[in-house]
């Protein structure tokens, strides 16, 4: 019987390691959290302005870096991009 390879287990084709989960799982709470941060937008601007706001996908990555610096105002983040 052969001893087990020294990093502790047969290696499984196609099976995920470590590395790999971890960027999976990082990809899938940013996906989370950028659409949680957009159904709350759409909702909110709804209520206060009456229309869906028109926020796209690749908005939704700026205003996610732009956030941290406008958590008393996020309005003000998107200033510059609002028409009128």
């Amino acid at each position: 019987m052969k001893p087990p390879p020294p990093h502790g287990g047969p290696h499984i084709p196609g099976a995920v390691g470590p590395g790999e989960a971890l960027l999976a799982a990082t990809v899938a709470v940013g996906v989370g959290v950028c659409g949680a941060l957009w159904a709350t937008g759409q909702v909110a601007g709804l209520l206060s302005s009456g229309r869906w706001p028109s926020v796209g996908a690749a908005d939704m990555a700026r205003v996610l870096v732009e956030l941290p610096g406008n958590v008393g105002d996020p309005a003000q983040g998107l200033a510059a991009r609002r028409p009128g």
